[in-house]
């Protein structure tokens, strides 16, 4: 295996450990619903939250969906795009405008459906 191969498989690891990591403080945070994924209107509060811990957190989530996006395909989000700049797109104007923000769908559905119109990408 290449290095670069190497590099991806130890950034999706590490990525995978830290929100496993995340998640599980999230279920037990103050001020959430206890579920087994998280909501869209859960996520957009705690991306808004002006504290670097839900900043980080946030930026995480992103991460972990962008990778996940990454794997259905790799031409979907450009090289070089930033976890902040990530979590800028999910929290814009153009996640109100999704079905899982009008039915309270999992974050991940919003963050498919944002990507996907913000990147003009078909994952389908």
């Amino acid at each position: 295996m290449n290095t670069k191969n190497m590099r991806r498989i130890n950034l999706i690891v590490k990525t995978s450990i830290f929100l496993i990591v995340m998640i599980f403080f999230h279920l037990f945070a103050d001020n959430t619903k206890s579920a087994t994924y998280i909501s869209t209107y859960d996520a957009i509060d705690v991306c808004t939250r002006a504290d670097m811990d839900w900043i980080n957190f946030c930026n995480g989530l992103m991460q972990g969906y962008a990778d996940v996006i990454y794997e259905l395909d790799p031409s979907c989000i450009p090289d070089g795009t930033t976890r902040t700049q990530l979590s800028d797109i999910f929290t814009g104007p153009a996640v109100y405008n999704t079905e899982s923000y009008k039915y309270n769908k999992s974050a991940f559905s919003a963050a498919l459906e944002v990507f996907m119109y913000t990147f003009d990408c078909s994952l389908y």
